[in-house]
This record gives C-alpha cells, sequence and structure tokens, in this order.
C-alpha cells in the first residue's frame, strides 16, 4: 500500500519521536512515558525526568509531534523552554542536538539513567523501523494504552483486546502515574488502529497479537 507525502512525514516524526526517547533516556533517568492530548490541540509525547532530589516537581520534556520540543518546570512550576525540532527547510533536528538542548535546560534535574528503558526505547525504535515502509498496514506509530486527552480519558479497551496477554499483565503497580497501570504499555499501531504488538517499556516485557509474529518481522 502507497502512502501519501503526509503519511511518510509521519512515519518519519514518529521514528525521530522514539530515536530521541532513547537517546534522552540513555543520558538521564525518566520517570514516566507517556502520551498525551492537551486541549485536543496537541499530539505529545511527555518523558518525565525522575527528579534526583526526590521533591514532588517532576519536570517534563514534551515533544509535540507536530515539531515542537519543550522543557517544562524544570527552574520553577511555571517554566517553559522551548525549540523548533522540524527547520523551514523540512529537516529534523538532530537527536544529539536535541538530547543536547534538554539537558542543558533540565538542570539539575538529571539523574542517573535506567538502562532497561534506554534498551526498551531502543527496542520500540527498532520495531518502528521494521514496520515502517511496509504493505502491511501503515502508517506506523506507537500509541498508550490509556487515553489522555481534554475530551475524554480512560484505558484504551480495543487496544488491550487486541493484544490478550499485555492486558493479563496490566495490574496496578506501587509508583504508577496518578495510579493508573495503562499508562506503562504501549501499542504499536497502523492505520487500521489494530495493535499488532505491545512493550512494557519499564521492563522489557513484549506481548504480540499474533503468536506467529507480528507480520513485519519478529521482535
Amino acid at each position: 500500500m502507497l502512502m501519501d507525502d503526509d503519511a511518510v512525514r509521519r512515519e518519519r516524526a514518529e521514528l525521530w519521536t522514539w530515536q530521541f526517547g532513547a537517546a534522552l533516556a540513555s543520558a538521564t533517568r525518566i520517570a514516566w512515558v507517556i502520551e498525551a492530548h492537551f486541549a485536543d490541540m496537541y499530539d505529545e509525547i511527555r518523558f518525565y525526568l525522575d527528579d534526583p532530589q526526590a521533591t514532588d516537581t517532576r519536570p517534563c520534556v514534551s515533544y509535540n509531534r507536530n515539531g515542537r520540543l519543550h522543557v517544562l518546570g524544570a527552574s520553577n512550576p511555571g517554566s517553559l523552554m522551548s525549540v523548533d525540532v522540524l527547520g523551514d527547510d523540512g529537516q529534523l533536528l538532530l537527536i544529539k542536538d536535541a538530547a543536547d538542548w534538554v539537558l542543558q535546560n533540565a538542570q539539575p534535574f538529571v539523574g542517573r539513567p535506567d538502562p532497561q528503558l534506554g534498551r526498551s526505547l531502543r527496542l520500540m525504535t527498532k520495531l518502528l523501523s521494521r514496520a515502517v515502509g511496509t504493505d502491511v498496514g501503515g502508517p506506523w506509530e506507537w500509541r498508550n494504552g490509556y487515553l489522555d486527552a481534554a475530551s475524554g480519558v480512560g484505558r484504551r479497551e480495543s487496544y488491550f483486546e487486541a493484544v490478550p496477554a499485555a492486558a493479563k499483565a496490566c495490574h496496578p503497580q506501587e509508583g504508577d502515574l496518578m495510579g493508573v497501570p495503562e499508562y506503562r504499555y504501549w501499542f504499536l499501531v497502523g492505520a487500521e488502529e489494530l495493535p499488532r504488538l505491545a512493550i512494557e517499556p519499564a521492563t522489557g516485557s513484549v506481548f504480540t497479537a499474533n503468536p506467529n509474529g507480528v507480520g513485519f518481522g519478529q521482535p
């Protein structure tokens, strides 16, 4: 199935998202990774930094997938710093430059990385890369198990129904963001909104919808 230019750009931005996330997770500690649609205007991936000072404030790195990267609340609760990821020439900011910019602006909330999360985000990038450009239902993207939007919130039941093993594993744990275990799960979704697999980045556990494979190569 040939994709139009918008779909190709969407997949390109999606790949950048997780390449950046993997680089950030390898450089500093991240407590949670979620998807959010605040005001129903934004399509954000939020990386909550793990505050090494153990305060109640957790600064947030937000990438709005229309091309803008933010660091929120690093110097004070109302602070906001941002940079354009997509240049006027259509080129995406280099991953290293984006990660370095975040680390510079997120001080002093940079902590020791969690190796497992870094490995998981690299795996998510690898799986997405295998799916992108295939003829099996793209454009492909990672979507969270919990819908967090102004117009509605809640468990994405259709995702968990498509990957029963993830549904079986999804139980509350200490440290869940706002007590919601569904935030821990991510689903690789194509145009049909039918997940082929799920991953729990905190543990690296992968759950496939099809026990014989996901249709574009094994994890």
